[in-house]
Protein backbone atom coordinates (compact mmCIF):
# COMPACT_ATOMS: atom_id res chain seq x y z
CA UNK A 1 0.00 0.00 0.00
CA UNK A 2 1.31 3.43 -0.93
CA UNK A 3 2.01 5.73 1.99
CA UNK A 4 2.83 9.36 2.36
CA UNK A 5 6.33 10.33 3.40
CA UNK A 6 6.89 13.27 5.71
CA UNK A 7 9.74 15.72 6.01
CA UNK A 8 10.59 18.91 7.84
CA UNK A 9 11.97 21.51 5.41
CA UNK A 10 15.14 23.35 6.49
CA UNK A 11 13.59 26.61 7.64
CA UNK A 12 14.14 28.43 10.94
CA UNK A 13 11.90 27.47 13.82
CA UNK A 14 9.93 30.41 15.19
CA UNK A 15 9.41 30.81 18.89
CA UNK A 16 5.96 31.70 20.18
CA UNK A 17 6.07 34.56 22.70
CA UNK A 18 8.98 35.50 24.96
CA UNK A 19 10.97 32.79 26.65
CA UNK A 20 14.14 32.19 28.63
CA UNK A 21 15.77 29.41 30.56
CA UNK A 22 14.16 27.71 33.53
CA UNK A 23 16.80 25.44 35.01
CA UNK A 24 15.25 23.97 38.16
CA UNK A 25 15.99 21.35 40.78
CA UNK A 26 13.09 19.06 41.64
CA UNK A 27 13.31 17.61 45.10
CA UNK A 28 10.28 15.35 45.19
CA UNK A 29 9.21 12.65 42.78
CA UNK A 30 6.26 10.35 42.70
CA UNK A 31 5.82 6.96 41.08
CA UNK A 32 3.21 6.21 42.15
CA UNK A 33 3.13 7.89 45.59
CA UNK A 34 3.82 11.55 46.42
CA UNK A 35 5.68 12.86 49.45
CA UNK A 36 5.92 16.44 50.64
CA UNK A 37 8.25 17.92 53.21
CA UNK A 38 6.56 21.27 53.83
CA UNK A 39 3.07 22.36 54.82
CA UNK A 40 1.82 18.78 55.38
CA UNK A 41 -1.90 19.57 55.32
CA UNK A 42 -1.61 21.37 52.00
CA UNK A 43 0.75 18.68 50.71
CA UNK A 44 -1.79 15.95 51.40
CA UNK A 45 -4.51 17.92 49.64
CA UNK A 46 -2.35 18.45 46.60
CA UNK A 47 -1.18 14.85 46.54
CA UNK A 48 -4.74 13.56 46.54
CA UNK A 49 -5.99 15.97 43.89
CA UNK A 50 -3.04 15.77 41.54
CA UNK A 51 -2.68 12.01 41.95
CA UNK A 52 -6.27 11.46 40.81
CA UNK A 53 -5.81 13.75 37.83
CA UNK A 54 -2.54 12.14 36.75
CA UNK A 55 -3.94 8.62 37.08
CA UNK A 56 -7.09 9.44 35.11
CA UNK A 57 -5.66 11.60 32.33
CA UNK A 58 -4.40 8.94 29.87
CA UNK A 59 -7.61 6.91 29.66
CA UNK A 60 -10.46 9.19 30.71
CA UNK A 61 -12.72 10.83 28.17
CA UNK A 62 -12.64 14.61 28.01
CA UNK A 63 -15.98 14.70 29.82
CA UNK A 64 -14.78 12.37 32.59
CA UNK A 65 -11.56 14.31 33.08
CA UNK A 66 -13.42 17.62 33.11
CA UNK A 67 -15.56 16.31 35.96
CA UNK A 68 -12.45 15.40 37.97
CA UNK A 69 -10.89 18.78 37.20
CA UNK A 70 -13.94 20.80 38.24
CA UNK A 71 -12.91 23.94 40.13
CA UNK A 72 -9.33 23.80 38.92
CA UNK A 73 -9.42 27.23 37.25
CA UNK A 74 -8.48 30.29 39.29
CA UNK A 75 -11.76 31.87 40.54
CA UNK A 76 -12.20 35.58 39.76
CA UNK A 77 -8.86 35.31 37.99
CA UNK A 78 -8.60 38.97 36.96
CA UNK A 79 -8.90 40.16 40.54
CA UNK A 80 -6.52 37.45 41.80
CA UNK A 81 -3.74 38.11 39.28
CA UNK A 82 -3.98 41.84 39.90
CA UNK A 83 -3.86 41.41 43.67
CA UNK A 84 -0.92 38.98 43.62
CA UNK A 85 1.18 40.53 40.83
CA UNK A 86 0.13 44.19 40.84
CA UNK A 87 -1.97 46.25 38.45
CA UNK A 88 0.33 46.30 35.42
CA UNK A 89 1.74 42.76 35.37
CA UNK A 90 -1.42 41.29 36.85
CA UNK A 91 -3.56 42.59 33.99
CA UNK A 92 -1.16 41.09 31.44
CA UNK A 93 -1.24 37.70 33.16
CA UNK A 94 -5.02 37.80 33.49
CA UNK A 95 -5.39 38.43 29.75
CA UNK A 96 -3.15 35.49 28.90
CA UNK A 97 -5.03 33.26 31.32
CA UNK A 98 -8.39 34.35 29.89
CA UNK A 99 -7.32 33.23 26.41
CA UNK A 100 -6.44 29.76 27.67
CA UNK A 101 -9.55 29.25 29.80
CA UNK A 102 -11.69 27.57 27.10
CA UNK A 103 -9.12 24.78 26.69
CA UNK A 104 -7.52 24.86 30.13
CA UNK A 105 -8.70 21.43 31.29
CA UNK A 106 -8.14 19.85 27.87
CA UNK A 107 -4.57 21.12 27.86
CA UNK A 108 -3.87 19.75 31.33
CA UNK A 109 -5.18 16.34 30.31
CA UNK A 110 -2.93 16.33 27.25
CA UNK A 111 0.12 17.27 29.35
CA UNK A 112 -0.62 14.65 32.03
CA UNK A 113 -1.09 12.03 29.31
CA UNK A 114 2.40 12.69 27.96
CA UNK A 115 4.21 9.41 27.45
CA UNK A 116 7.80 9.18 26.31
CA UNK A 117 7.50 6.62 23.46
CA UNK A 118 8.32 3.10 24.59
CA UNK A 119 9.49 4.16 28.07
CA UNK A 120 6.87 6.09 30.02
CA UNK A 121 6.91 9.23 32.10
CA UNK A 122 7.69 10.40 35.62
CA UNK A 123 6.77 13.72 37.15
CA UNK A 124 8.90 15.96 39.35
CA UNK A 125 7.29 18.28 41.89
CA UNK A 126 8.61 21.17 43.98
CA UNK A 127 6.96 23.66 46.33
CA UNK A 128 7.88 27.33 45.83
CA UNK A 129 7.16 30.44 47.88
CA UNK A 130 8.64 33.91 48.39
CA UNK A 131 10.95 32.55 51.09
CA UNK A 132 12.82 30.54 48.42
CA UNK A 133 13.47 33.46 46.08
CA UNK A 134 17.19 33.56 46.91
CA UNK A 135 17.73 30.02 45.58
CA UNK A 136 15.30 30.19 42.65
CA UNK A 137 16.45 30.21 39.05
CA UNK A 138 14.94 31.00 35.67
CA UNK A 139 11.17 31.37 35.60
CA UNK A 140 10.75 30.76 39.35
CA UNK A 141 13.17 33.55 40.15
CA UNK A 142 11.26 35.99 37.93
CA UNK A 143 7.88 34.82 39.22
CA UNK A 144 8.76 35.08 42.90
CA UNK A 145 10.35 38.50 42.38
CA UNK A 146 7.12 39.71 40.75
CA UNK A 147 4.89 38.73 43.69
CA UNK A 148 3.23 41.68 45.42
CA UNK A 149 1.36 39.51 47.92
CA UNK A 150 2.28 36.18 49.57
CA UNK A 151 1.55 33.13 47.41
CA UNK A 152 2.84 29.59 47.11
CA UNK A 153 2.58 27.01 44.38
CA UNK A 154 3.61 23.51 43.40
CA UNK A 155 5.52 23.30 40.14
CA UNK A 156 5.14 20.07 38.16
CA UNK A 157 7.61 18.94 35.50
CA UNK A 158 8.17 16.00 33.22
CA UNK A 159 11.28 14.01 34.18
CA UNK A 160 12.43 12.44 30.90
CA UNK A 161 14.00 8.97 31.34
CA UNK A 162 17.77 9.03 31.46
CA UNK A 163 17.95 12.82 31.29
CA UNK A 164 19.26 15.35 33.80
CA UNK A 165 16.86 18.02 32.57
CA UNK A 166 13.33 18.76 33.78
CA UNK A 167 10.48 20.11 31.66
CA UNK A 168 8.16 22.25 33.86
CA UNK A 169 4.67 22.61 32.47
CA UNK A 170 2.15 23.33 35.25
CA UNK A 171 1.85 25.47 38.37
CA UNK A 172 -0.77 24.84 41.06
CA UNK A 173 -1.40 27.94 43.18
CA UNK A 174 -3.24 27.73 46.48
CA UNK A 175 -6.22 30.07 45.97
CA UNK A 176 -9.38 30.29 48.09
CA UNK A 177 -8.86 26.98 49.87
CA UNK A 178 -7.89 24.83 46.88
CA UNK A 179 -5.13 24.30 44.31
CA UNK A 180 -5.74 26.02 40.98
CA UNK A 181 -4.02 25.21 37.70
CA UNK A 182 -1.98 27.81 35.81
CA UNK A 183 0.08 26.74 32.75
CA UNK A 184 3.75 27.71 33.04
CA UNK A 185 3.81 29.67 29.78
CA UNK A 186 1.30 32.16 31.19
CA UNK A 187 4.31 33.69 32.94
CA UNK A 188 6.56 33.98 29.88
CA UNK A 189 6.11 37.77 29.99
CA UNK A 190 8.01 37.81 33.29
CA UNK A 191 11.14 36.36 31.76
CA UNK A 192 13.95 38.44 30.35
CA UNK A 193 15.26 37.21 27.00
CA UNK A 194 19.07 36.99 27.11
CA UNK A 195 21.16 38.71 24.45
CA UNK A 196 22.38 35.35 23.13
CA UNK A 197 19.99 32.44 22.86
CA UNK A 198 20.37 28.89 21.58
CA UNK A 199 17.33 27.02 20.29
CA UNK A 200 17.31 23.29 19.80
CA UNK A 201 15.54 22.31 16.59
CA UNK A 202 12.44 20.14 17.11
CA UNK A 203 13.21 16.43 17.03
CA UNK A 204 10.40 14.11 16.03
CA UNK A 205 10.15 11.17 18.44
CA UNK A 206 6.82 9.71 17.31
CA UNK A 207 5.58 9.92 13.72
CA UNK A 208 2.14 8.76 12.69
CA UNK A 209 2.15 7.69 9.04
CA UNK A 210 -0.71 8.75 6.79
CA UNK A 211 -2.25 6.21 4.45
CA UNK A 212 -2.64 7.32 0.87
CA UNK A 213 -6.27 8.42 0.40
CA UNK A 214 -8.09 5.85 -1.74
CA UNK A 215 -9.88 8.47 -3.84
CA UNK A 216 -6.62 10.34 -4.52
CA UNK A 217 -4.86 7.09 -5.42
CA UNK A 218 -7.63 6.14 -7.86
CA UNK A 219 -7.32 9.52 -9.57
CA UNK A 220 -3.48 9.29 -9.50
CA UNK A 221 -3.22 12.50 -7.49
CA UNK A 222 0.27 13.20 -6.15
CA UNK A 223 1.84 16.18 -4.47
CA UNK A 224 3.14 17.83 -1.33
CA UNK A 225 1.04 19.13 1.55
CA UNK A 226 2.70 21.79 3.65
CA UNK A 227 1.45 22.25 7.19
CA UNK A 228 2.14 24.92 9.80
CA UNK A 229 2.40 23.29 13.20
CA UNK A 230 2.31 24.79 16.69
CA UNK A 231 4.06 22.46 19.12
CA UNK A 232 3.20 22.68 22.82
CA UNK A 233 6.11 23.00 25.29
CA UNK A 234 5.95 19.26 26.05
CA UNK A 235 6.13 18.34 22.37
CA UNK A 236 2.59 17.40 21.39
CA UNK A 237 0.89 19.18 18.48
CA UNK A 238 -1.26 22.02 19.76
CA UNK A 239 -2.39 23.38 16.39
CA UNK A 240 -2.02 22.14 12.82
CA UNK A 241 -2.99 24.22 9.77
CA UNK A 242 -2.71 23.31 6.10
CA UNK A 243 -0.75 25.98 4.25
CA UNK A 244 -0.80 24.44 0.78
CA UNK A 245 -1.53 21.19 -0.99
CA UNK A 246 -4.18 19.29 -2.91
CA UNK A 247 -7.53 19.19 -1.03
CA UNK A 248 -7.72 15.44 -1.73
CA UNK A 249 -4.50 14.87 0.27
CA UNK A 250 -4.62 17.59 2.93
CA UNK A 251 -7.11 16.06 5.44
CA UNK A 252 -5.16 12.80 5.72
CA UNK A 253 -1.87 14.67 6.17
CA UNK A 254 -3.33 16.92 8.86
CA UNK A 255 -4.87 14.01 10.79
CA UNK A 256 -1.54 12.18 10.88
CA UNK A 257 0.55 15.21 11.89
CA UNK A 258 -1.79 16.01 14.80
CA UNK A 259 -0.68 12.71 16.38
CA UNK A 260 3.04 13.46 16.14
CA UNK A 261 5.12 13.98 19.26
CA UNK A 262 8.30 16.07 19.29
CA UNK A 263 11.01 16.17 21.89
CA UNK A 264 10.46 19.49 23.69
CA UNK A 265 12.31 22.31 21.98
CA UNK A 266 14.68 24.02 24.38
CA UNK A 267 15.68 27.64 24.67
CA UNK A 268 18.71 27.82 26.95
CA UNK A 269 17.56 24.57 28.54
CA UNK A 270 13.87 25.44 29.01
CA UNK A 271 10.98 23.90 27.00
CA UNK A 272 9.09 26.43 24.89
CA UNK A 273 6.10 26.49 22.56
CA UNK A 274 7.22 26.75 18.94
CA UNK A 275 5.83 27.16 15.46
CA UNK A 276 7.39 25.28 12.58
CA UNK A 277 6.52 23.79 9.19
CA UNK A 278 6.38 20.17 8.05
CA UNK A 279 5.65 18.59 4.68
CA UNK A 280 3.78 15.47 3.61
CA UNK A 281 4.87 14.14 0.23
CA UNK A 282 2.42 11.83 -1.53
CA UNK A 283 3.86 9.78 -4.41
CA UNK A 284 2.60 6.74 -6.29
CA UNK A 285 4.84 3.86 -7.40
CA UNK A 286 6.11 4.10 -10.99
Amino acid sequence: MERASFSTPPRPTRLRGRHTAACLVFLMMFAPALAFAAQPDLGVAFRERFGKLADAAPNASEKEFAALAAGLAVPSHRAWFTRIFGDVEGQKLAERYQKLLPKLVWRLQKDLSYNWPGIGTEFGVELWSKEKESVAQGLDKSLLAALKQPAWYYEVAIVPPGRKTRWPFALFFYVDGAYRYVPVDIFSSLRQVPARVSVKEPKLIHQEQAEYPAAARAKKIEGTVRLEVVVAPLGWVLECRVVSGDPALAPTARAAVRKWIFEPTLLNGAPVEIQTTVEAVFTLPR
